[in-house]
């Protein structure tokens, strides 16, 4: 594995460059409150990526006497828990996590400065964080800005990563000509795939809705589910099945996304995107094969379910097979490729986990995530006042994803 640690000289008060500045005392003026993604479900959320980050770091294969160095970009919340969840992983497996964060925090505000003291405070624990991890004031969508995007060098200078964790608050497939997340998306993999050699992982959080989906992104993932039906009656019936819809009636119905029902749309894009992200990666050279693990659909505020949180690995398969001998053959196998991936997606997607359904009436692990997600938030120095009222917070929220609030 290649994979670079910018210059340390490197200013970190130099906002034009993109870095937050980490020298920064806490004055006690920070407000902090309790947000969507500390509700315990969402600790469950983490707890996956943990477990996975776990297991590939058993299964990396490093030099003899290489430096052990685990390389995660994240979009962190100011709290920044995704990193601090990693912290028993890299322990037991002695890894020294390098994160490296986008963050499009106004300079200034209560989040930039969280996100300061707590890069501090992280970057203090050199047992386990490595001294070269930073917080880069860029929007994840300057990747795909401009002819040579600034934003895109600095991830160059830190990747290729071990995992990729998009934890949108967003939506993946929104509209409007500044909304480029999916075109991110792809620059991400394409400078992952030229420059790694071995497996990573990837983690998309992503709301979805019908009034906030455009239909030209929307396209894409259609034509990666289109695709499929058209060389595979299996496909095509699984997909059927999956959305409960009629005979030959899902070019139809997937036409147009203002007429999908919520469950519809999710169980769409869970498919189409899973499928366009394992043909971009099969394309690259060499090639990579996209296994998708557990899925998770809940609530972000309501009884509604908007967001999805899909985890990928994607694992190196070395030198690309020979050449088959004619197009013909060529364009077989990589049908064959693409049907079989397309119907594991389809067999995920229907494995799908309700994550407000699955702690429901199940206090135990609701109080072990509870307990989890105030220990984490300690860290982040959230006080005691805030942490006091969390259980009571926390219940409230979760009559809400019943429908009673």
């Amino acid at each position: 594995m290649s994979g670079g640690i910018p210059n340390a000289a490197v200013p970190y008060d130099d906002f034009a460059d993109g870095v937050v500045p980490p020298e920064m005392e806490d004055t006690g003026k920070i407000v902090r409150k309790l947000e969507a993604w500390h509700k315990p479900r969402k600790q469950l959320v983490r707890r996956g990526w943990r477990d996975n980050v776990r297991r590939l770091m058993g299964e990396l294969k490093l030099p003899v006497g290489a430096e052990r160095v685990f390389r995660y970009f994240t979009l962190p919340a100011p709290e920044m828990l995704d990193v601090r969840t990693l912290e028993q992983a890299a322990r037991e497996k002695e890894f020294k996590v390098q994160f490296v964060g986008f963050t499009n925090a106004r300079s200034g505000s209560d989040d930039d400065r969280q996100l300061q003291l707590g890069q501090t405070m992280l970057r203090a624990q050199a047992d386990w964080v490595h001294s070269a991890s930073s917080i880069l004031h860029y929007r994840l969508e300057e990747l795909v800005e401009g002819d040579r995007p600034v934003a895109r060098t600095r991830l160059k200078d830190y990747g290729p990563f071990h995992v990729i964790n998009l934890d949108l608050c967003d939506y993946l497939l929104a509209p409007g000509p500044h909304a480029k997340l999916l075109d991110a998306l792809s620059r991400i993999l394409e400078m992952q795939t030229t420059r790694h050699s071995d497996d990573w992982l990837l983690f998309i959080a992503t709301r979805f809705d019908a009034d906030s989906t455009c239909p030209e992104k929307f396209e894409r993932i259609r034509e990666a589910i289109t695709s499929n039906c058209a060389v595979s009656n299996e496909f095509k019936t699984g997909l059927e099945a999956l959305l409960k819809i009629g005979v030959g009636t899902h070019d139809e119905i997937l036409s147009n996304p203002a007429q999908l029902s919520q469950d519809h749309l999710r169980d769409t894009i869970s498919v189409g995107l899973t499928k366009w992200l394992a043909s971009l990666l099969l394309k690259a050279n060499p090639p990579f094969e996209l296994e998708m693990m557990r899925t998770y659909v809940y609530a972000v505020d309501g009884s509604k379910h908007d967001m999805l949180s899909l985890v990928y690995r994607c694992r190196y398969k070395g030198t690309p097979a020979p050449a088959a001998t004619s197009a013909e053959e060529a364009a077989t196998a990589e049908a064959t490729r693409e049907v079989l991936l397309g119907l594991r997606a389809l067999d995920k997607t229907r494995k799908l986990v309700d994550l407000d359904a699955e702690l429901r009436g199940d206090d135990a692990i609701r109080q072990e995530l509870a307990d989890e997600t105030k220990a984490l938030l300690k860290q982040a120095n959230y006080s005691d006042d805030v942490l006091g009222d969390y259980e009571a917070w926390a219940e409230i929220e979760a009559v809400k994803a019943e429908g009673g609030g």
